[in-house]
């Protein structure tokens, strides 16, 4: 969904025309290694085990995941939530029935309260509808453990705590989660309607020039007419 809504026609270039492939970049192999590394520390710290922690990345994590690990709140990392197109829990692998899939960094519940954490490794910036996301999908699977939800997006990059946590500017409540499916199914519905008509909008972005692999698009700077 992030892909189409920064550009449609740039989506379509990997995953409906597939002239451009995926290419793992430094910054994502480093974030990678960020997130694995805040995974590991936690799930070693439930269950003690000896998963491997990069010494590298650990600094940028270790005091976010000790303060979630010192909270008493039920952790759930990694945590893979899908649902059939009818909002039916199912499997992630589950390819005849699969609709939606998503990965929450880290869950913490506590006191009937839901804590949504997305670590990021780039620029801070608030783009908080991931959150918004996680929580409908969250619903699904602990709906009758929470009341309310939180979010913060973590930029580990930001040396001060105050600034690294970007979070929602209210809770959401079990009253809010209908609308979220509505705006999700909006955006579904929009990417279904492109995908059938093969009408796919470029949108110029500051990402066009130098992240974009689609040279035929008018705002690439290669595309010649």
């Amino acid at each position: 969904m992030e892909e189409f809504l920064q550009c449609p026609l740039k989506f379509a270039a990997s995953k409906y025309y597939k002239i451009t492939k995926f290419e793992e970049t430094e910054a994502i192999k480093w974030g990678n290694r960020v997130h694995k590394t805040a995974e590991n520390y936690l799930l070693n710290a439930k269950d003690g085990g000896s998963r491997p922690v990069e010494v590298e990345c650990l600094p940028l994590v270790k005091r976010y995941c000790d303060f979630f690990l010192a909270s008493g709140a039920d952790l759930h990392v990694e945590k893979e939530m899908c649902f059939t197109e009818d909002l039916k829990p199912c499997g992630w692998r589950d390819w005849s029935t699969v609709f939606f899939r998503g990965k929450a960094d880290l869950m913490a519940i506590k006191n009937r309260k839901l804590t949504v954490v997305d670590i990021k490794t780039g620029k801070t910036k608030s783009d908080l509808f991931q959150i918004e996301v996680m929580v409908a999908l969250a619903s699904l699977y602990y709906g009758d453990q929470f009341d309310e939800a939180d979010g913060k997006l973590i930029f580990v990059k930001e040396p001060d705590p105050r600034k690294a946590l970007v979070g929602l500017t209210k809770p959401i409540l079990k009253d809010d989660i209908p609308k979220i499916w509505e705006k999700v199914f909006g955006i579904i519905n929009r990417m279904r309607a492109s995908w059938e008509s093969a009408t796919w909008r470029a949108e110029k972005n500051g990402l066009c020039r130098q992240y974009c692999a689609n040279v035929y698009c008018v705002h690439n700077g290669f595309y010649k007419g």
